[in-house]
C-alpha cells in the first residue's frame, strides 16, 4: 500500500526527504521547548529503528507500533516508554490529520501504567516562601528574580510561559492586571495577577521603562552595560537563579527547580484556601487531566506525617 498523500507534489519527494519534512512540520507545531526536545528524541529514535528495517514512515501497522512498543519496555524504564509512545501518537494523529495515512497505528497500543500517588517534584512550604522572597533586594535583577518568582508562584505557570510573555501580553482592564499565556499544546489562557505579585511585577516593569509590544517581559541581564539586554532569559538561567536563591536560604535537602514553584502552588492552594477541591485547582493550574493535579496534592503526605508523629517508642 502506498502512502496516502495530502498533496500530489510530495509523491515527488523521496522517502527521505518526505520523512524528514513530515518530522520538520511536526516539531514545527511544538512550542514548549521540553515537548519538542522530547518529542524530537522520541521520534529520531523511533525513525531509526524504521531506517533499520527499511520501513516508510506512512506504512507502520498497529501490529509493528505494538512490536516497538515492546521492544521500548524491555530497554527503559515505563515512564520513557510512555513518553516516547505518547510522543509517536502525537505524530501519527498529526500524519491522519494531514491525510498522509488513514489510522494512527499507535492510537490502540496500550502505554505503561505507572503507579504514582505524589509526584517527585519537591515543593516549598509557605514559611519558605516567604523567607525567599524576603531574601531578595531591590537592584534591577533582584526585582526581575523577584517578579519572576512571584508570577510562577501566583499564576501557577510552567517556566516556558512565563518566560514567553512579551509586553503585549500584559493587559489592565476593570482595575486588575491580566497575563495572555500560551501554555502546552498551545493553549491560550488568561490569568489575573494577584495584588501582591502585581506590585512587584510592575516595579520590575518600571525598571525596563517605555517597551515595544513584542518585548519580552522577562529579560537577561547585560553586565556590561548595567542593565536589561532586550533579549529573554531563558530556563536555564532561571532555573540557576531559583536554586541559587533557594539554597542561600538554607534549603539542601530538597532540589528546588522552576516547576516547584508550580507544586507550590497547588499543594498551598489546596491545603490552606477554605473550600478548595481538586477540580477548581485543575482548572486553576490549566491541567487536563485530574490524575496531574493529585499528584501535586501533598495533603495526604501532610496528614500522614501528622499521625506518625503522635506515636512514640520512647
Amino acid at each position: 500500500m502506498k502512502p496516502i498523500l495530502a498533496h500530489h507534489w510530495l509523491a515527488t519527494i523521496p522517502e527521505s526527504e518526505f520523512k524528514e519534512s513530515l518530522v520538520s512540520f511536526f516539531l514545527g507545531r511544538v512550542r514548549n521547548p521540553n515537548t519538542f526536545k522530547a518529542y524530537r528524541n522520541a521520534l529520531g529514535r523511533f525513525l531509526a529503528w524504521l531506517g533499520e528495517r527499511k520501513t516508510e514512515v506512512t506504512l507502520v501497522r498497529p501490529a509493528m507500533a505494538a512490536v516497538y512498543a515492546a521492544e521500548l519496555g524491555q530497554k527503559y524504564a515505563p515512564s520513557t516508554v510512555k513518553q516516547h509512545l505518547a510522543a509517536l501518537s502525537e505524530f501519527y494523529s498529526h500524519l491522519a490529520t494531514q491525510g498522509h495515512i488513514e489510522h494512527n497505528p499507535f492510537s490502540v497500543v496500550k502505554r505503561p501504567r505507572i503507579s504514582m500517588t505524589t509526584g517527585k517534584t519537591p515543593a516549598l512550604t509557605v514559611r519558605e516562601v516567604k523567607k525567599l522572597i524576603g531574601s531578595i533586594g531591590d537592584s534591577p535583577v533582584e526585582k526581575r528574580d523577584k517578579a519572576l518568582l512571584l508570577v510562577l508562584l501566583y499564576s501557577w505557570l510552567r517556566i516556558s510561559a512565563a518566560l514567553n510573555l512579551r509586553r503585549r501580553d500584559v493587559v489592565e482592564t476593570d482595575g486588575s492586571l491580566w497575563l495572555n499565556v500560551v501554555e502546552k499544546r498551545s493553549k491560550h489562557r488568561t490569568i489575573p495577577l494577584h495584588p501582591h505579585a502585581r506590585r512587584v511585577f510592575e516595579d520590575y516593569l518600571a525598571e525596563l521603562g517605555e517597551m515595544e509590544p513584542d518585548s519580552f517581559v522577562f529579560q537577561s541581564w547585560n553586565r556590561l552595560a548595567k542593565r536589561f539586554s532586550g533579549n529573554q532569559l531563558n530556563a536555564k538561567r532561571a532555573y540557576e537563579m531559583i536554586r541559587r536563591r533557594t539554597k542561600a536560604i538554607g534549603i539542601q535537602d530538597r532540589k528546588i527547580g522552576c516547576h516547584s514553584t508550580r507544586v507550590t502552588a497547588c499543594s498551598t492552594y489546596l491545603s490552606t484556601v477554605h473550600g478548595a477541591s481538586i477540580d477548581k485547582a485543575r482548572e486553576l493550574g490549566g491541567w487536563a487531566k485530574l490524575e496531574t493535579v493529585r499528584l501535586y496534592d501533598r495533603r495526604c503526605l501532610d496528614d500522614h506525617r501528622a499521625e506518625v508523629e503522635k506515636m512514640s517508642f520512647a
